[in-house]
């Protein structure tokens, strides 16, 4: 029996899925939910990238596509859509912009690279190339980037707010232990007098 030759690609791409490389992760998992909530999609998408700290771009970009317009008829050459009448003008190019986001995602390393927008059902898988080349394979045309705004730096910068945030409420949260010895013993601690050391000790439990 002669069996069909599989393309190197093809055997890949079996290779792969059977391996489930390409399973949802907990992030995109979270990418989709926060996607389908409200309606300014990529907003929300954003805010929780950052949120969680996720390196990633917002982009623009257009392409264009090819339509064939409908226009009321001007001759005997018309089309019969429901009760009006139609006539299809020959197909012409139009250039539409898109908004999308790049997204890390690390589980799986060597496959980080992920693509979702608002229109795209799907998140899509990117290979590791240009952003343009990512694009146009996500789109499955040629496309022109028109703004990038990239988030791993920011974040970084964010990180560094929070955490100078948590150092400044660690040190307002200090007792003064002083003052507590005041109010306990009706004098100031004099750190050179045995006896204010042995009342100190007893007043932190130790």
């Amino acid at each position: 029996m002669n069996l069909p030759k599989i393309s190197p690609f093809l055997l890949g791409v079996l290779l792969l899925t059977s391996c489930h490389v390409f399973r949802s992760s907990e992030l995109q998992v979270a990418v989709s939910h926060t996607r389908s909530e409200g309606s300014n999609r990529l907003e929300n998408v954003h805010r929780l990238l950052t949120q969680r700290g996720i390196e990633h771009k917002r982009i623009l970009f257009r392409y264009e596509v090819s339509e064939r317009p409908i226009v009321a008829p001007t001759s005997t050459s018309t089309f019969a859509l429901g009760e009006t009448p139609m006539a299809f003008l020959p197909k012409r190019s139009v250039t539409r912009e898109r908004s999308g986001i790049l997204y890390r995602d690390d589980e799986h390393r060597g496959y980080a690279w992920w693509y979702v927008d608002g229109e795209t059902p799907r998140q899509v898988w990117l290979p590791n190339d240009t952003m343009e080349r990512q694009i146009s394979f996500a789109m499955r045309r040629r496309i022109e980037l028109l703004r990038v705004e990239e988030f791993d730096r920011a974040v970084d910068g964010m990180a560094k707010e929070a955490a100078k945030a948590r150092h400044v409420a660690a040190a307002n949260s200090v007792i003064d232990w002083n003052a507590r010895f005041r109010r306990a013993h009706g004098t100031d601690f004099d750190a050179a007098s045995p006896v204010d050391l042995a009342k100190m000790r007893a007043l932190k439990g130790l």
